[in-house]
């Protein structure tokens, strides 16, 4: 049984608290950090899932299934990997500039 989307992202909300601002930036930047956790949330349980169903895939692969930025695609490789949700295989894959990608796996 698949637990719906919105009870997922407000699992791993608590994951992607560590917001990306500096002490001395402006509160403007501060906000716009905190406010990135639940996309950033909502981003790594779609490329969990997209794992889990999909088999293993490089973050081309992962950004044009999901229709995400494949910048937004790294960002969340590393933090799953480091809940050991996902880990990285010895296969290597063509990026779009053609260029070798690591392959990631759901564990």
């Amino acid at each position: 049984m698949s637990m719906p989307t919105t009870q997922l992202v407000i699992e791993f909300e608590g994951d992607f608290e560590v917001t990306h601002a500096r002490s001395n930036d402006p509160e403007t930047s501060k906000a716009a950090a905190a406010a990135a956790v639940v996309p950033a949330a909502r981003h790594a349980e779609q490329i969990l899932r997209l794992l889990q169903t999909g088999g293993p895939a490089g973050a081309t692969e992962l950004s044009k299934k999901l229709g995400l930025d494949k910048h937004a695609v790294c960002r969340r490789l590393p933090d799953l990997q480091k809940k050991e949700l996902i880990a990285v295989t010895d296969r290597l894959a063509k990026s779009s500039a053609g260029r070798n990608e690591r392959v990631w796996i759901a564990v």
